[in-house]
C-alpha cells in the first residue's frame, strides 16, 4: 500500500511540472505586490496634505504653523492611517515643503524674505522667519523615494512593467503623480508633428513640453509635468543634506554607471537611484 503511495505521489508531482502557469500570473500574484508601493506614496502623501491643510491658520502669530522642511512621521500622527509605517517594506519616501518665489523663472529661488540675513552663499531662513508666509510665495509638498530595485527595469532603471500598470489600476489618472525624468537624458516628449520654417519648408519636430530640467511622467508616458529648479537643484534648508530632493533625484544625485556584469556586482548596480517615485502638488 505504501508503494502504491509513493508511485500516486511522483506522478502527481510529474503533473505539476508539466503543467503551464497561469497567463495571468503577473496580474494575480505580481502586480498586487507592486501596489503596495504605489499605495504608500500616495499614503504618505495625502497624510501630509492633510497635515498642511489642518495647520494653514495655525501659526502663533494667526499664520500658517507649517513651515519649509521635512514633514515627518512625528507630524503625520492622527493624519496617517492607523499602523502606517513609513520605514517598513522596500520603499522609504520623505516628503517636504518647498517654498519658493513664484515670480522666479521656473521657480528657481526662495523668495526675497527668506533671504534676509545670514550667510548670502547660504541663504538659510532665520527660525522666525517662515518661508511659506512670504509674499509672492508658491508651496509644494512632495514626497519621493528610489523605485525599489525590486520593481526596476534591468536594462534602463526606470520602473518595471509591474509597477506601471500597479499605478495604473491602483490610482489610475493623478495629477502630479509619476516618476522623475531628466530633460536631457531621458528626452521626454509628447510626440510630434510637422511645423513650417521662417521659408514655409515643412520640418518635423518634437514636442517638448518640459520648461525645467526635470519634470514628472504621468500615467500613461503622455503627461508631463515640470519640476521647480530649485527643488532638482538646491539642497532644502530644514532638512538633511542627503535627504534633500536635490541629492536623491535630482542635479545632485551620485549615480555611476555601474553594469551589474561589472567587479562592483549587482548590488552596487542595484542600489543606484537611477529613477524616482513622485507625488507633487502645489498648495
Amino acid at each position: 500500500m505504501y508503494l502504491w503511495v509513493i508511485i500516486a505521489t511522483f506522478i502527481t508531482a510529474i503533473a505539476f511540472m508539466s503543467t503551464s502557469l497561469r497567463p495571468d500570473m503577473k496580474h494575480l500574484f505580481v502586480e498586487p505586490q507592486a501596489q503596495n508601493v504605489v499605495t504608500k506614496i500616495y499614503t504618505q502623501h495625502r497624510a501630509a496634505m492633510k497635515y498642511v491643510h489642518k495647520n494653514r491658520q495655525s501659526g502663533a502669530d494667526g499664520g500658517i504653523g507649517y513651515e519649509a522642511g521635512e514633514v515627518t512621521m512625528d507630524d503625520l500622527k492622527g493624519y496617517a492611517p492607523y499602523g502606517f509605517n513609513a520605514d517598513s517594506g522596500t520603499a522609504t519616501f520623505t516628503t517636504t515643503i518647498y517654498c519658493l518665489d513664484k515670480n522666479s523663472v521656473g521657480h528657481s529661488s526662495l523668495p526675497t524674505d527668506c533671504q534676509a540675513g545670514g550667510d548670502p552663499a547660504n541663504p538659510i531662513p532665520a527660525a522666525t522667519n517662515n518661508c511659506c508666509a512670504a509674499k509672492n510665495r508658491i508651496v509644494y509638498l512632495v514626497t519621493y523615494g528610489c523605485v525599489p530595485y525590486k520593481w526596476r527595469d534591468i536594462k534602463t532603471g526606470k520602473p518595471s512593467a509591474e509597477l506601471l500598470n500597479a499605478m495604473k489600476d491602483t490610482l489610475g489618472y493623478v495629477n502630479g503623480f509619476g516618476y522623475v525624468v531628466n530633460k536631457e537624458k531621458d528626452k521626454p516628449t509628447t510626440g510630434g508633428g510637422i511645423i513650417h520654417d521662417k521659408d514655409g519648408n515643412e520640418v518635423e519636430v518634437e514636442y517638448d513640453t518640459l520648461n525645467t530640467p526635470y519634470g514628472i511622467v504621468g500615467q500613461g508616458s503622455r503627461n508631463y509635468y515640470s519640476i521647480p529648479q530649485y527643488m532638482s537643484n538646491n539642497n532644502l534648508p530644514g532638512i538633511s543634506a542627503d535627504k534633500s530632493f536635490n541629492h536623491v533625484c535630482g542635479s545632485g544625485r551620485d549615480a555611476t554607471a555601474i553594469s551589474p556584469d561589472e567587479e562592483e556586482g549587482s548590488d552596487a548596480y542595484y542600489k543606484q537611484c537611477e529613477y524616482c517615485l513622485i507625488y507633487m502638488s502645489t498648495l
